[in-house]
Order: C-alpha cells, then sequence, then structure tokens
C-alpha cells in the first residue's frame, strides 16, 4: 500500500511539474544539468606531452558530430579487446599506466579516448556528445580494425557508465560489460529518487532505462560500499535489473568492495580488484561453457565464486604478488 501511495505521489508530482515548467524552462534546466555533470580535467601541458610520447597509439577520430575524438590504441594481438570510458574529472593523459597495466595483466587489447571537450577531443562536453563518441570508436574496432563484436568488452567507470550501457543496450553480441562504480542517472546521484523521478526529462545517462537491453552476454559490477559520490545503492540496483532481465542470470556479478569509495578501489584493493577482473574475463567469457557444465554438476573442487556478490578478499602486505601499480589511486 505504501508502495502504491508513493508512486502515486511521484506520478502526481510530475503531472504537477510538467504543466507548470514551459519548454524553455526544461531545456535552460537540462543545460545546467549537462553543464554541473562534465567537469573535464584542465591540464595543457599534459596533453601537448601526450602528443609528443604517444605517436605511434594515439588517434583522431572524427564522429557523427563532426567533433575529433582522441583514442589510445594498443593493439597486443590478443583475442580480447577492451573499450574503456573513463570516469568524469579523467582523460588519457592522466591514466595511460592504469590502461597498460590492465591491459597487461588481464592480456586483452585495449582501447581508451576521450570524451568531445576532454583532453585531446574538442567540441562541447554533453550527453549526446558522449553517445556519438563511443559509437565512433566502436566503429574503429569493429570496422576499421576488423574485432568481431563478440570479441570485445565494454568497461565503464563512473560517469563512464553512461555511454557504455548506452552502446551495449543497442548491442546484443557483445563479449561482455564491465562496470566500476555504475550510476542509475545523473540527477539520482546527487538527488532523491523522487527529485529524479519528477526531473526525468532533464535527466541524463538514465542507464536504469537502458539496461534490461542487456540480456545476451555476461556483466560484472564492481562498487564501493562507502561510495559519497556515486552511491552503492546504484550499482546494487543496476546488479539487480541486470541479473533479472539476463538471459542467464548466473553470468551477472557484482563485487562489492567493503570499506572502499569512489577512487580509492585501485589503491586500496589493487591486487583483489585486478584478480576479479582476470576471473571474471577468464571463466565468464573465455569458457562459459566449461565453467557453467562444473557448475551444474556441483564439483566442489572448483574454486569459482557464483555466489551474488564476489568475496572481498584480503591480502597480506608482505605477499610476493604485490604490484607498484595497485598503490595507485585513479585521479
Amino acid at each position: 500500500m505504501r508502495t502504491f501511495i508513493a508512486q502515486f505521489i511521484q506520478k502526481l508530482s510530475q503531472i504537477f511539474f510538467n504543466f507548470c515548467l514551459s519548454p524553455t524552462t526544461y531545456y535552460i534546466m537540462g543545460n545546467i544539468v549537462e553543464q554541473l555533470a562534465f567537469i573535464p580535467p584542465d591540464r595543457p601541458e599534459a596533453h601537448e606531452q601526450m602528443k609528443i610520447e604517444n605517436k605511434g597509439n594515439l588517434r583522431m577520430l572524427e564522429n557523427e558530430m563532426g567533433n575529433n575524438v582522441a583514442i589510445l590504441w594498443f593493439d597486443f594481438d590478443a583475442e580480447y579487446t577492451i573499450l574503456y570510458s573513463h570516469g568524469n574529472a579523467e582523460d588519457l593523459a592522466g591514466s595511460k599506466s592504469t590502461f597498460i597495466d590492465l591491459a597487461t595483466y588481464l592480456e586483452c587489447n585495449f582501447c581508451a579516448y576521450d570524451y568531445s571537450g576532454y583532453g585531446l577531443s574538442d567540441g562541447q562536453c554533453s550527453e549526446k556528445a558522449c553517445f556519438a563518441d563511443i559509437d565512433r570508436v566502436f566503429k574503429f574496432l569493429t570496422v576499421e580494425q576488423k574485432i568481431p563484436s563478440n570479441k570485445i568488452i565494454v568497461f565503464g567507470r563512473s560517469l563512464g557508465s553512461g555511454p557504455t550501457i548506452d552502446l551495449a543496450s543497442k548491442n546484443k553480441n557483445l563479449a561482455g560489460m564491465i562496470l566500476q562504480s555504475p550510476l542509475r542517472t545523473a540527477i539520482k546521484t546527487q538527488m532523491p529518487d523522487w527529485v529524479g523521478y519528477v526531473f526525468k526529462k532533464i535527466d541524463i545517462f538514465t542507464n536504469e532505462d537502458k539496461v534490461p537491453k542487456i540480456k545476451n552476454y555476461p556483466v560484472f559490477i564492481i562498487h564501493g560500499t562507502t561510495d559519497n559520490v556515486v552511491p552503492y545503492s546504484h550499482g546494487k540496483h543496476l546488479y539487480q535489473l541486470l541479473k533479472k532481465t539476463n538471459d542467464k542470470p548466473k553470468r551477472v556479478h557484482i563485487y562489492s568492495v567493503d570499506g572502499c569509495g569512489h577512487n580509492d578501489i585501485e589503491y586500496r584493493k589493487g591486487r583483489d580488484f585486478k584478480k576479479k577482473l582476470k576471473k571474471f574475463i577468464k571463466e565468464e567469457i573465455k569458457q562459459p561453457n566449461h565453467i557453467h557444465d562444473i557448475l551444474n554438476n556441483n564439483n566442489n573442487n572448483n574454486d569459482y565464486d557464483n555466489t551474488d556478490d564476489y568475496k572481498d578478499e584480503t591480502y597480506d602486505d608482505d605477499n610476493n604478488d604485490t604490484n607498484a601499480t595497485d598503490n595507485k589511486q585513479d585521479q
């Protein structure tokens, strides 16, 4: 009964605001939301240095809006390729070492890009531009590099979950999807649900509306339980939606990173973070039939964790497996 009343009030509020606010007001408010959502780093010297140091890997692609999109492309002749969408206030110049570290550890080719208005990419930041950017990069991989879509793993961190989920919702044959600290919608990261519902027309990156279309491949969500930028409840909510609609719910996983926030997962849980990623790619993407046959036969000798949550493991600081890059915080 309470749920019905809450839904009724939300709907009534939305009708009221739709009636009171003119299209012009909605347009202005929508522009304000987009301006607040995007924070491109301001480091021109680093961007110029990147041009010099990455001539072999740096490319410029023109998207359908006419914006030049900068990408870093690392082709290691691996079977699978990761298409990575970075978080807000990040760019290629500040993340290159992280990309190479991940690509090497996960044994995948790696392609990352800057959104329009970020880094070396020109144009104006917007939701529409982000979608055009990732579409162009996907075309680069599938058409120009001739990589089959079922060999591409899309990976979105924070704001990057928006373009990642948009692309994934339109492509049924991807190898898999990884979301780190994903958001339900932009407005709901800062406001109560009812506010997001009322102002749905001006909201951006409405991921929760798109994930039900993602049914055909494995999904892995990573989210810190004490995240105060994009609350942990966002990742959990998307996980529940994806698990409900996926053709094989057992291949949808969430790694709840206990005690971590928005930007410290790689810093505080770097080794565990990478191991979980590698495990997901190996067991759900590279050899899924083998793993699920073992699970169906109830073989207790395998170490595959098929619980709803990938367990949060701890490691001895003196472990010989320590990698210096584990202690590098994502900026």
